[in-house]
């Protein structure tokens, strides 16, 4: 009786269990297919551009008045500190030279001091005269004629030189050089023309070196106006015969009148000068047109011409009437000074001294 309870009491509990697990996995089935048919047919996601930006607006620029109103108004500055002194420092100026064989490179160059960067000291010129003859620029040089005849006007020379320095020191601009010439060694106006006429018969004052643009407020003009003080043209003894003799004492002169090589010398300056005052006898360097065209000729192969934008001024040691040959001298002016100048020109650029 025990037996057969028990036996129905496990099949009712089997059927249970079974019922139970056919109802979960029923129930399984049904939640997945509901969710396989909610994936299907839920629809894709939408995507959205990104929101327009506006491009931001140009502000207009202030009227044209308003702008010149800002430009013009600026911070105050304060006042600049001057210092007066009784000097000016100078410097050296820089020894270059170039050796040119070709006529086309003959002239001032764009680079360097000069060529319209250096310097631009041609724009400063200087309110001043030389024997009446005006001066161009403020880089002055002046070629002085100390042969034997140069010394029979050296006074006077030396009167307007010393003029026109104080002139230079009074406006305190401008910058010169002062170079000697005369002698007999080159030999381009007796005639020889076996020689380089721009090596020999020039010099410089003592102390000076070789084409050394001088303040005229400097110690080294003080001494070249020194220099010039003590010569005395009326001792003998100022006069010598070559200029291997000027380390004498008193001696200035020399005997000959060959001015070569001081003009190229003027002309190998740099910056390259603006005015150059050359002080010539008329009758002696320039006797006759054909003198004036071999001596020029013979310059042209071995010197410098001009600077472009540099002036020669021609102050003569003769009185006008006492020139034999005015052609000769207007001729030698003209191509000093480039070859092409008028009638008026070459006289405007020629000054007696007497």
């Amino acid at each position: 009786m025990n037996l057969g309870r028990k036996s129905t009491f496990r099949s009712a509990l089997s059927l249970v269990l079974i019922i139970s697990v056919g109802l979960h996995l029923l129930a399984l089935v049904v939640f997945g297919v509901v969710r396989i048919a909610q994936e299907v047919m839920r629809e894709p996601p939408a995507f959205e551009a990104p929101p327009l930006q506006m491009a931001p607006e140009e502000v207009p620029p202030p009227p044209q008045d308003l702008q010149q109103r800002n430009q013009s108004s600026s911070p105050p500055r304060p006042n600049p500190i001057t210092v007066q002194t009784d000097q000016q420092i100078d410097l050296p100026a820089l020894d270059i030279d170039v050796n040119v064989q070709a006529a086309s490179a003959y002239g001032r160059g764009a680079g360097g001091f000069g060529g319209g960067g250096m310097s631009q000291m041609r724009e400063m010129a200087l309110d001043l005269d030389f024997f009446g003859a005006s001066a161009t620029g403020s880089n002055l040089v002046f070629l002085l004629d100390c042969t034997w005849s140069g010394a029979d006007v050296f006074a006077r020379t030396r009167e307007e030189l010393l003029k026109t320095l104080g002139q230079m020191r009074e406006s305190r601009g401008g910058q010169f050089s002062v170079i000697y010439f005369g002698g007999q060694v080159a030999g381009h106006v007796v005639g020889k023309m076996n020689v380089d006429p721009t090596d020999e018969d020039y010099w410089f004052p003592k102390g000076i070196r070789s084409r050394q643009w001088i303040s005229p407020v400097s110690e080294e003009a003080q001494m070249i106006i020194d220099e010039l003080k003590a010569v005395d043209p009326s001792d003998p003894k100022s006069k010598v015969e070559f200029a291997k003799d000027l380390d004498k004492p008193g001696a200035f002169f020399v005997l000959g009148t060959q001015y070569w090589g001081a003009m190229n010398a003027a002309f190998r300056m740099r910056p390259a000068p603006d005015t150059v005052f050359f002080l010539i006898e008329a009758n002696v360097a320039f006797p006759n047109v054909n003198a004036v065209r071999r001596s020029y000729e013979w310059f042209e192969k071995h010197g410098r011409r001009k600077p472009d934008g540099t002036v020669v001024r021609f102050i003569m040691g003769n009185a006008q009437k006492d020139v034999r040959s005015k052609a000769a001298l207007h001729l030698m002016v003209n191509l000093v000074n480039g070859g092409d100048l008028s009638e008026e020109e070459i006289q405007e650029l020629i000054t007696y001294t007497r």
